[in-house]
């Protein structure tokens, strides 16, 4: 089946179609080791590929370099016009460049189209640090090593900061209906030709994401319109500017099928009108609007499509961020407090009982990415 893939849009020196891929689902419960389905994620791959997808987005702390495995295995040799796109995250400049050449001995590839910055904190103000990691990714671009220098989890005083110093080819903020924190980010991407990827597009895993897809609104205009609650939240997407490139994630092809159909959806004025009053934009003079409104912060820069929190005052965890996620073995825990440890001490603090460490479990919804 064809699919229409919502026209393209330039990601750097790129142009690619606006429905993308996102491959971080490929890793298995948690973003952490092998598939569930080793044999269904090759042909997820496959089938995007061959259904017009030339934009895939991958990182190589994704199960500690499983997915980039599992792309390399799928996808080489990998055909003409295929853009790959990675990100990194570190303290030290060399450290992201050794995340950079990480991705591309384990794709098997000598350029990479665009690689994302990470920011840890987006609400700490840029300064020399930012400039730094700005600065390693543009040695980077200049070597050749990559096409493109792009940013995520950021906020618009470093994003001008950025456009000030280099050219920037996409930045990927959280943002769907129900976090429209970015909004003003996506409107300075729109004006000034950046393409802007939205992670998260059906809302962070959990009750934000049930709550969206369980609407109401989302569900009698599927109706009215003959589409999933998925596929109205991802064409409301597209629909906000051009600039807009989605990379939606799955492990099965069932659900990749839904995804790529989401652009062939149109929102007539009635339907936007109706998620606008439901999911009204955050105002930015007084504060109101829907959503959270709010980049990530330290603890779920790494994940943020499975918010997980770093082990606190784990040295081994501070170790394996500080590389950039280039190693294997991230130590990381749940939101849930350490066992052992109380969240305050009152006069009378009686220690928790240490509990046994359970697998984390990770479910998924069609058209989460």
């Amino acid at each position: 089946m064809g699919y229409d893939l919502g026209g393209s849009f330039p990601l750097g020196p790129w142009r690619v179609r606006r429905a993308g891929y996102g491959a971080m689902q490929l890793a298995g419960d948690g973003v952490f080791g092998p598939p569930r389905d080793r044999a269904e994620a090759l042909r997820v791959l496959r089938t995007a590929v061959e259904a017009g997808v030339d934009h895939v987005d991958t990182a190589q702390f994704y199960g500690a370099g499983t997915v980039n495995e599992l792309i390399r295995e799928a996808l080489y040799p990998y055909p003409d016009g295929l853009a790959i796109v990675s990100k990194v995250a570190a303290r030290e400049p060399h450290q992201l460049r050794r995340g950079i050449e990480d991705n591309l001995v384990t794709l098997g590839v000598s350029r990479l189209a665009a690689v994302n910055l990470r920011m840890m904190d987006p609400a700490e103000p840029p300064g020399g640090r930012f400039d730094a990691e700005l600065a390693a990714l543009v040695k980077a671009r200049e070597e050749g090593l990559i096409d493109g220098v792009g940013l995520s989890n950021i906020s618009t005083e470093q994003l001008l900061r950025a456009v000030d110093r280099t050219e920037i080819a996409c930045v990927q903020n959280l943002f769907n209906l129900v976090d429209q924190g970015s909004a003003d980010v996506l409107a300075e991407c729109a004006r000034r030709g950046i393409a802007f990827v939205p992670f998260c597009p059906l809302g962070l895993p959990g009750p934000a994401r049930s709550h969206l897809l369980a609407s109401p609104v989302l569900g009698a205009l599927g109706a009215r319109l003959h589409a999933t609650p998925a596929q109205i939240a991802l064409a409301w997407l597209l629909g906000l500017a051009p600039n807009v490139l989605l990379i939606p994630g799955t492990r099965t092809r069932v659900h990749l099928a839904e995804n790529l159909a989401a652009p062939e959806v149109t929102l007539d004025a009635a339907a936007v009108a109706q998620l606008a009053r439901h999911f009204p934009a955050p105002d930015r003079r007084n504060g109101r609007g829907g959503g959270n409104h709010r980049p990530l912060g330290k603890k779920e820069f790494l994940y943020p499509e499975r918010p997980v929190v770093l082990a606190a005052g784990s040295p081994r965890a501070a170790r394996r961020v500080s590389r950039g996620g280039s190693a294997p073995g991230y130590a990381a825990r749940s939101g849930r407090r350490r066992p052992g440890r109380c969240r305050a001490r009152p006069r009378r603090c009686r220690r928790a009982p240490a509990r046994r460490p359970h697998a984390a479990s990770s479910r998924r919804r069609p058209g989460s990415g």
